[in-house]
């Protein structure tokens, strides 16, 4: 996996990366994700390549600009609430593990 360098510039409007979640599209703020910065999201920033791109997702679409990943929607929004507020909250009916 190569990091380091930014595959693409981001001007004022790429602040954000585009995220597809089984289905669930949203845009995130870079800053946001760069909180974690050891994260496999966050980590998406640095690629240098579309090769260590998909080390991380499991699919990109160069165009968009999006990155997808095969998971399931309702848990990612507890993830992104976690790079929002730093705390994981679950609800108790959901398994941590899945």
């Amino acid at each position: 996996m190569v990091y380091g360098q930014v595959l693409h510039r981001q001007g004022p409007e790429e602040s954000f990366i585009n995220l597809n979640v089984g289905g669930f599209k949203q845009q995130v703020e870079r800053v946001v994700l760069q909180r974690f910065p050891h994260t496999r999201l966050a980590q998406l920033l640095y690629c240098s390549s579309e090769a260590a791109i998909l080390q991380l997702c499991d699919d990109y679409a160069a165009v968009e600009r999006e990155y997808y990943f095969d998971r399931n929607p309702c848990f990612f929004r507890y993830v992104l609430n976690f790079y929002h507020t730093g705390k994981i909250h679950l609800m108790e009916e959901l398994c941590v593990f899945s």
